[in-house]
Parts: structure tokens; sequence; C-alpha cells
């Protein structure tokens, strides 16, 4: 059984992406029929034409990352895509109980991320 997360991204349109998880981080329970989906991001708007992303539980703020994770610069993502990669591993962290769900620069190379 496949479960799927759904994200709305904003920044320019809005739109709704479908990632498929990888096992580790699906549910235990195999008798859902649909996937609960409890984190969505948003892709925002940084500063110097960079993006960032915002993450939410519900309808709740969780994170606002408007930089690069652990980068010491004010600056944003050089794309859009950047941003997404980033935003939906961090909430392949949240899912796995991973706290803070902080991004490492190996991790940041791992995704091909420029910073």
């Amino acid at each position: 059984m496949s479960f799927q997360l759904i994200v709305a991204i904003y920044g320019g349109c809005n739109k709704t992406k479908t990632f498929t998880l990888p096992p580790s981080f699906q549910p235990a329970s195999k008798k859902a029929d649909k996937p609960v989906i409890r984190y969505t991001y948003h892709i925002i708007s940084g500063t110097e034409n960079t993006y960032g992303y915002n993450i939410f539980d519900g309808k709740h703020l969780l994170i606002h990352q408007p930089t690069i994770p652990g980068q010491p610069s004010n600056r944003g993502f050089k794309n859009k895509i950047d941003a997404q990669k980033v935003a939906a591993y961090v909430i392949t962290k949240l899912n796995d109980n991973i706290m803070p769900p902080g991004v490492s620069d190996k991790e940041l190379k791992q995704m091909n991320i420029k910073f």
C-alpha cells in the first residue's frame, strides 16, 4: 500500500503537489485506506528573489524558514524546487519524530542544494 503526502505550495501560483513517501516514513497501520496528512508546507518569498518555506501542523504554523537552514546568511533558496525538497525532507523528519528536525550541511549537499 502506498501512502502519499499532499502539500500546498504558494509563491507565484497556487498548486498542490503530491509526494510518495518512502516506506520507512509510512504509517505502521496497514488498515488505513487513506493517509493521515498532518504536516503541510507553503513556499514563501524571501529576500533578494529567494525562497523559503512555512511548515504547518494542521492550521498552526510550526516552522517559519525564510532562509536556508543552518546557514549563516539571511539568504533563502535560489529556486522553489530547492525549498520544496528541503521542506518535504523536514516533514519526513517530523513524521519520524526527529526533534528538532534540523538539516545539516551534509544533508543539504546530498539533496544538491546550493548554498
